[in-house]
Parts: structure tokens; sequence; C-alpha cells
């Protein structure tokens, strides 16, 4: 039997992780064998990779570092989270995958990339009003200060 591929995709402070420990929960009290993950990171590889991505100077990699940085992440993250636990049957729930990746890099990053991918997965995009969404995302600060940050710096101010 092969899984199920869920992604929760939205911006910050719209209630990704909340969403997925429900969705896990729901899952699992159904019998349903789940792995919860996130992105960037997801596997050991990843997370030494979203640490560069996070920590240090905003603005310190140019768009095409950062997109093959974040690639070569969710390669790992495939190889060596996903791809097994789906091989295995189980569903595997992720906060944030292509779409995101599309949105920040992108289009956030005035740059178009061509995302492939294998099986059509199940996309869930969360929303909140903007307001709220930052004042979260602010609460998060030291978390998300590189993307922060960054986001300031692509213009995605708050326009409410």
């Amino acid at each position: 039997m092969s899984g199920r591929f869920i992604t929760l995709e939205g911006g910050e402070g719209t209630g990704k992780s909340t969403q997925m420990k429900r969705l896990v929960k729901t899952l699992e009290a159904h019998d349903a064998s789940c792995v919860a993950t996130r992105e960037p990171g997801g596997s050991p590889g990843a997370e030494e990779i979203r640490k560069l991505l996070v920590t240090g100077e905003p603005g310190r990699w140019d768009a095409l570092t950062e997109m093959l940085l974040l690639f070569a992440a969710r390669a790992d993250h495939v190889a060596r989270t996903i791809q097994p636990a789906l091989d295995a049957g189980k569903y595997v729930i992720c906060d944030r995958f292509t779409d995101s990746t599309y949105a920040y890099q992108g289009v956030g990053r005035a740059r178009r990339a061509k995302l492939s991918g294998g099986s059509n997965p199940l996309y869930w995009t969360t929303s909140s009003p903007t307001s709220r969404s930052f004042s979260i995302f602010r609460s998060k600060r030291a978390y998300c200060a590189h993307w922060r940050a960054a986001a300031m710096n692509r213009g995605m101010r708050n326009s409410t």
C-alpha cells in the first residue's frame, strides 16, 4: 500500500502547525500511521541546511543560492523522510512544500523556477487576517528573523 502526501501551505501565523497537529490526531484516531514534517527541514541533513537559511545576516544569499539550498534540503528530506514513509504506507503531512518555495523564492525573490514533483499531493492552504498573522509572526521573531527581514526587503509589508 502506498501512503498519502498532504501539504499545508500558508503564510506565517496562519495556523499550519496547529492544523497539522489536528490532522495527525484525527488520522491516528482512525488507525492511520502518520509522519508530521516540515520544510525547510524534516530530515537531519535538511535541518542542517535550514540552519544556514534561518540564521545569520538576512540577504547574505542571493536568490538563486537560497533556492538551491532549499532544493538541496528538499532532496534530502524526500530521500530520507518522505519517500520511506510513503513506501511504508504512511500519511506524510508536511508544513510547507513546493507552493511555499514558489511563493517565497519564485515570486518573492522575483525569480521563476520550474518546480517539479512526483505524485499530486493534497494541498491545504491556510489563511488568516494579515494583522493576526503579523502579530504571530513578530512573536516568533527569534525563530524567523531571517525570513521576516527577507520578506520586508521584498516589500511584503502589512497592508491592512
